[in-house]
């Protein structure tokens, strides 16, 4: 029979009516709490019975000071005396209860809780904005980055794309959080004014949906890679991981024996860290060397892509004769897909010829014309001049240019499709044209 379970932690750290009544339901199934942790709390098994909770916050509590335990233990004696039984504490908050429906409650001064709640959430909203600032600055960088690259490349990576996504729901939904905090402050700053106390809002699917917004934005991250580079992401992401837990938990252990050593916050936290820097450095020196001996692979380990060629070097007329290998990529988004094709001869010299392009659908019609638009800019500021469309049937058309003439690099619009095409070689009329008759069978859908 199972003695034990663990659920996580659905709710916002104030939400104490909440927690009051998921710890009844949880009792009246014969599960009371017995642990607490910030994402998972622990429950024993009991006979199932009709309980009352009662949470208490410690404002001044800090997981590094002794003092806190002892302020603690004080508010323990005294629900002890008043028949509430101590089930389960953190640093900042004390779960009692007790069969006596009658029993004095733990709370009677609203002004202190409210007082005490507000601090804590003030330090929780604070290291909140500062990760969410972390975040989107990091965003804003690699935005940064691809704008000077190529906008394309940006719009079709599913990585930056979804990354983007989840990040901003999860700012709205961070939001929405404090703002359901804040309004209800403001209902029991009124209330305690007269004594009374006000239930707190629901926070529980606020809480599950920043949970499956961190969990989408973390696998939008790591997804794209572990694609490409399963064995080197693997390999960097598993001692990763082992390497983080191990930190977290020397850092907890060593919490726990100096506060019961009766060490000052400010050398717990100093040693705290030491311990943890300490055993980061050896895990990584560890799974470097053992990473020396293996022999991970630096490219994409699978471009076996079956995707049909729409240009392919070989029947171009006129093109030059020879042995081509095919290499190809796919990446998309919700926004604009690509398909990347290169076509290098086999004898791997640097003057054999080849033909190199990107063909980019936007499937977006709301942005179409301005992502063009910067598409073509960003093209021009590498230096290019206006090229003939007619000759390829395009739209819109663009030659890259050097210091002693043109490249024969174009960028050719076709309707909500761009081609951005190199060649080896300058292509003739008839060669541009016959491109320019498979790309419109692919605008019309042929």
């Amino acid at each position: 029979m199972i003695k034990t379970i663990r659920r996580p932690n659905l709710f916002s750290l104030y939400d104490r009516s909440g927690i009051v009544r998921y710890l009844k339901k949880m009792a009246a199934r014969g599960w009371l709490l017995c642990d607490m942790h910030p994402f998972v709390w622990k429950f024993r098994r009991t006979e199932p019975r009709a309980l009352e909770f009662s949470v208490i916050y410690d404002r001044k509590g800090d997981d590094y000071d002794f003092r806190a335990s002892d302020r603690q233990k004080g508010m323990v004696e005294m629900g002890e005396e008043a028949g509430w039984n101590l089930t389960a504490a953190t640093s900042t908050m004390q779960v009692f209860w007790t069969d006596d429906p009658d029993t004095v409650p733990m709370q009677t001064d609203p002004v202190s809780e409210l007082d005490s709640i507000s601090a804590i959430m003030r330090r929780t909203i604070r290291y909140e904005i500062i990760i969410l600032a972390i975040l989107v600055g990091m965003r804003l960088l690699q935005a940064g980055t691809y704008m000077r690259v190529i906008l394309i490349d940006m719009l079709t990576d599913s990585s930056f794309v979804s990354g983007y996504a989840a990040l901003l729901l999860l700012i709205v939904a961070a939001a929405a959080e404090w703002i359901m905090y804040f309004a209800w402050r403001r209902k029991a700053e009124r209330a305690a004014q007269t004594g009374g106390f006000v239930d707190t809002p629901p926070t529980r699917v606020i809480t599950i949906f920043l949970i499956v917004l961190v969990a989408a934005f973390l696998i939008s991250q790591i997804a794209p890679f572990l694609k490409d580079y399963p064995k080197v992401t693997l390999a960097i992401l598993i001692p990763t991981v082992v390497t983080l837990g191990a930190m977290s938990a020397a850092m907890a252990l060593a919490v726990r024996i100096l506060k019961n050593k009766g060490f000052s916050p400010t050398k717990n936290r100093l040693i705290t860290a030491g311990a943890g820097f300490v055993v980061g450095v050896v895990l990584i020196y560890v799974f470097v060397s053992i990473s020396g001996t293996l022999a991970l692979p630096t490219e994409p380990e699978d471009y076996s892509l079956d995707l049909p060629v729409e240009v392919s070097i070989d029947g171009i007329p006129g093109a030059p004769a020879g042995s081509y290998k095919t290499t190809q990529k796919h990446k998309a988004t919700f926004i604009a897909e690509s398909h990347i094709v290169e076509q290098d001869a086999t004898d791997g010299s640097g003057s054999a010829p080849y033909m190199h392009y990107r063909i980019t659908e936007i499937k977006t019609g709301l942005f179409r014309n301005s992502i063009i638009m910067k598409a073509m800019n960003q093209f021009s500021s590498g230096r290019s001049v206006t090229e003939n469309a007619s000759l390829w049937g395009a739209d819109r058309a663009l030659q890259a240019t050097v210091y002693s003439g043109t490249r024969s690099n174009y960028m050719l619009v076709y309707g909500n499709y761009i081609l951005d095409i190199d060649f080896s070689w300058k292509p003739t009329a008839e060669q541009k044209a016959h491109i320019g008759q498979i790309m419109q069978s692919i605008v019309s859908g042929q």
